[in-house]
């Protein structure tokens, strides 16, 4: 630790402060209603402030060595943590994605036995239950390992084999337990991207309140109430009382409260800071977000603390079931003088079991990898925040192959997990269905045995009258279908198959407005229509928010970031005045102002491309939220020219090699010109605010 002397009390003086840092206001001017206007986030900006107020580069070494190295460690795993939120994002709505496809499994696969065939129905479903009991019963078991699946798979394709009943009934279970699998991922990824996002949203201010979920932890855990209300029905009992016989912790004061007094302590004692060198600092660890920081570590803490408990309390409900389940199918095999009532309940209760079986396996599943990262990241808070410090998550898309980030380690799981549903829907249920299709007639025809398809042809008149307002049409197969089975006036089945014969370097959808301009040959999909696509690595065209921003500069370190103004920096839309004459206050983006800031730091140049006239209001305004470097660089671009032009004509023209991150609200700024879209230098984010 540095011995310097500490600094000169005289430098702290109020009146002789001049650290107008935030448009017209000080660290000491930091309140709850202009809590949200102050660049924070990162230690470098506390030591800017101790910078201008003259505190040579030793104190603050000092301080950097000794008792403020928590707070920069705090600050390196808040980034981590949201980043690790961002990807719980993405896998959660690869797995909704996953669900549209699984409901249409489930719909095509099942078959109507009819009244007659009512009993023999439901013995064939028990027993398609008890062949693919391997997915129920163990781990790691495949859909392809299992004989009974393969047969069925290959019987749906035949026609010299054709598939009888019991084949039709394996299809249908491995697409149930498929769906309630994805279910139980899907709500355990949605938890613990809830929770993540609520303890980043920690409070700036010490007299804000705690996100409600916080203080009602653990029960404000979905995950924890559903194995709360699953033991009590199986008569299970589970202590609130820890192994040493203590409860649950809770804090005595806010969080961050203590962390910071600490700090400031050990800067006064061992340091030998004066009071108001203290003074100042600890008004800048709250303006800067350092108390906020401190914050998410203790509330980071407490998560884990209840997390960590949830694993074996799953475990024993998933061995007991397992174990009732096989009961269940040992009793099926052996009875054969059962009831015809019997027949009926049997695969009921089977199917009540098994749905319930799998949703609590993928939520195991994803619980305790989740509980790993987090214990990980409550262990690297421990650890001195100026030792070199190796990222742990950046996100971006893609999360499913793991490519979700710009950085994941390799032992990162939850992206296999959420891709384990897509690989069985991509390898078992979606090729069967086709092939399937292929062999009957599509859309069903009157008489089908497939009912729960909402899809109808010229044959069904009477059926298609009660369900006409909610279907719509086809442009190829010219049958009429429900919502889950049509999108942009194209059928599941015919989009399957123009995807499969199209070679063209355009969009498959008739209606889509941009064709080829909008068009992922890498992916054969269309960043409109087939939105939320994105293609980072080779197309180099993101979707993100702010925070997708911050690690693109970070991890690109551009020569360029140029910024639309309206709906992406700005609140302001339609080249409209950031000064409406109304009254209306318009707001910046607090993460591009970050991004910007990071960007000034690594000494690259910010520029605002913007089609809104309004330059010199943009300027005032931009001054204003002390953005004055970038106030001095906002280009309007002419109304007759794309973006990619006037992009190339100011900062290309001399062909020298730069890097650059466009960002921009609007799909065809990103994706109208051809030299934007062909320069590799050249990386695109698709600006959405309310994505995380």
């Amino acid at each position: 630790m540095s011995t310097c002397a500490p600094p000169e009390k005289s430098l702290f003086d109020r009146e002789n402060l001049d650290l107008y840092l935030d448009g017209d206001l000080t660290i000491f001017d930091y309140e709850i209603p202009n809590c949200l206007l102050f660049s924070q986030g990162e230690w470098r900006m506390i030591r800017r402030d101790l910078s201008l107020a003259g505190v040579n580069d030793d104190c603050i070494d000092a301080l950097e060595d000794g008792p403020c190295s928590e707070i920069m460690q705090a600050f390196k795993i808040r980034k981590e943590l949201i980043n690790y939120k961002k990807i719980c994002l993405h896998l959660f709505e690869e797995s909704k994605k996953n669900e549209r496809d699984l409901k249409q499994a489930m719909h095509f696969f099942y078959y109507e036995d009819g009244a007659v065939k009512k009993i023999e129905g439901a013995l064939s479903h028990l027993q398609a239950i008890i062949q693919c009991s391997a997915l129920d019963l163990e781990e790691d078991v495949s859909p392809m390992d299992l004989d009974p699946i393969q047969r069925a798979m290959d019987r749906h394709g035949s026609t010299t084999n054709p598939c009888e009943d019991i084949d039709r009934k394996v299809m249908y279970v491995v697409a149930t337990d498929m769906i309630s699998y994805n279910r139980g991922v899907s709500l355990a990824v949605h938890d613990s991207r809830n929770f993540a996002k609520q303890i980043c949203l920690s409070p700036r201010h010490i007299d804000m309140e705690r996100p409600k979920k916080l203080i009602e932890l653990p029960t404000s855990l979905f995950i924890e109430r559903l194995i709360s209300r699953t033991e009590s029905e199986m008569g299970i009992h589970e202590s609130t009382v820890d192994e040493n016989g203590e409860e649950v912790p809770h804090f005595s004061e806010k969080p961050g409260v203590a962390s910071m007094n600490r700090i400031l302590d050990e800067v006064k004692t061992k340091l030998d800071w004066p009071d108001k060198a203290i003074e100042f600092l600890r008004a800048s660890i709250f303006a800067r977000g350092a108390f906020k920081a401190l914050a998410i570590i203790e509330e980071l803490r407490n998560y884990n603390y209840h997390l960590q408990k949830l694993p074996d309390r799953f475990d024993r409900v998933l061995k007991r079931l397992r174990e009732e389940h096989s009961n269940l199918i040992s009793t099926s095999i052996e009875r054969n003088d059962f009831p015809m009532d019997s027949k009926l309940i049997l695969p009921s209760e089977a199917c009540a079991r098994v749905n319930k079986l799998q949703q609590l396996r993928g939520i195991i599943n994803v619980l305790k990898e989740n509980a790993r990262w987090i214990s990980l990241l409550v262990n690297l808070a421990d650890q001195n925040g100026n030792e070199e410090f190796q990222r742990i998550f950046r996100a971006g898309d893609d999360a499913t192959k793991n490519n979700a980030c710009l950085f994941v380690p390799r032992e990162f799981e939850l992206g296999n997990i959420v891709s384990s549903v897509r690989k069985v829907l991509d390898e078992v249920l979606l090729p069967t269905m086709h092939n399937t299709v292929s062999l009957e007639s599509w859309p069903p025809t009157k008489g089908t045995c497939r009912v729960r398809i909402v899809a109808f042809d010229e044959t069904r008149p009477e059926e298609l009258e009660i369900v006409r307002k909610k279907v719509k049409p086809c442009s190829e197969c010219k049958g009429l279908f429900g919502d889950l089975w049509i999108r942009h006036n194209v059928c599941v089945v015919c989009e399957n198959l123009k995807r499969k014969n199209s070679n063209s370097s355009e969009c498959i959808f008739s209606d889509c407005k941009y064709k080829t301009m909008a068009f992922c040959p890498h992916a054969q999909k269309c960043f409109s229509c087939d939105a939320p696509h994105t293609c980072e690595k080779l197309c180099r065209l993101s979707r993100g928010n702010g925070e997708s921003a911050v690690g693109m500069v970070e991890s690109i370190r551009p020569d360029f970031l140029l910024i639309d103004f309206d709906r992406t920096l700005a609140s302001t839309k339609s080249g409209a005045t950031p000064y409406p004459k109304n009254g209306t206050t318009h707001t910046i983006d607090t993460d591009l102002k970050s991004a910007v800031m990071i960007q000034h730091g690594m000494e690259g140049k910010s520029f605002i491309v913007t089609r809104n006239s309004h330059k010199a209001e943009i300027r005032e305004f931009l001054i204003q939220h002390e953005m004055e470097e970038l106030a001095n660089n906002v280009l309007v671009c002419p109304k007759k020219m794309t973006k990619g032009r006037f992009i190339r004509e100011q900062f290309f023209s001399d062909e020298q090699n730069r890097s650059c991150i466009f960002i921009d609200d609007d799909i065809r700024e990103l994706c109208k010109d051809q030299w934007l879209r062909d320069n590799e230098s050249i990386h695109r984010l698709l600006f959405v605010r309310g994505l995380c």
